[in-house]
């Protein structure tokens, strides 16, 4: 619920997307992992692994912004 996907982004495998989150540009959730509620997903990263904790994730494999 209330997500907002971006064009170009890539969703590969049974991946479970939390609420209100963010999946910009160019950016991928790869390999049936699941996603908590609030987080956003910068352009050009990937998740690879779950995510449980909500904040913003850059990078590959994506991992959470101070």
């Amino acid at each position: 619920d209330n997500c907002v996907i971006r064009p170009g982004v890539m969703i590969v495998g049974k991946s479970q997307i939390g609420r209100d989150c963010v999946l910009n540009f160019k950016s991928s959730i790869i390999n049936a992992v699941s996603v908590c509620d609030n987080i956003e997903l910068m352009a050009f990263s990937a998740i690879t692994k779950n995510i449980d904790r909500p904040g913003n994730y850059t990078g590959t494999p994506a991992r959470q912004r101070r």
